[in-house]
C-alpha cells in the first residue's frame, strides 16, 4: 500500500497571511490542487513499487497535523498488517519541526510498527 497522507499547508512559510497576521486558509481550488498533487505522489510511488517488483495500490488520506499523519499511516499499516512503515524526512530544521511538526518524529514515537526513515536528497 502506498499511502500519501497530507494536510493543508495552513502554517507554512509559503502560506499567505491576512492583514490580521492570521494565516489565510486555502481556497477550494487550492485544496483541490493539493489533493491532486497528493494523489499524483501516491500513484508515482505505486509505479515505483511496481518497477521494484512489489504489488501496491495508491491511497490518499487527509490529516490535520504531523501527528495525525503518523496516526493515519499506522492505522493503514495495521489494516494491512504491514511489517514496516516507511516515511520520508524533509530535512526541516529543529525550529521548523517544532513549529510545523515532523511526521518522521511522530512515526517513531507511535511505536506500533517498525519505521524506516528515508532522508530527502537534500539531507
Amino acid at each position: 500500500m502506498i499511502v500519501t497522507a497530507w494536510h493543508l499547508p495552513i502554517a507554512t512559510d509559503m502560506t499567505p497571511v491576512l492583514s490580521t497576521g492570521i494565516p489565510k486558509a486555502p481556497s477550494l481550488d487550492e485544496e483541490r490542487e493539493f489533493e491532486r498533487r497528493g494523489r499524483h505522489t501516491a500513484e508515482e510511488g505505486t509505479a515505483r513499487a511496481g518497477t521494484a517488483g512489489l504489488v501496491a495500490k495508491p491511497s490518499l488520506q487527509r490529516a490535520a497535523s504531523a501527528g495525525d499523519i503518523a496516526r493515519v499511516l499506522f492505522d493503514v499499516a495495521e489494516e494491512h498488517d504491514a511489517d514496516l512503515v516507511v516515511v520520508g524526512r524533509r530535512g526541516l530544521s529543529r525550529l521548523q519541526s517544532v513549529v510545523l511538526g515532523s511526521v518522521s518524529d511522530a512515526a517513531v514515537r507511535d511505536g506500533r510498527r517498525p519505521v524506516l526513515i528515508v532522508p530527502s536528497g537534500e539531507d
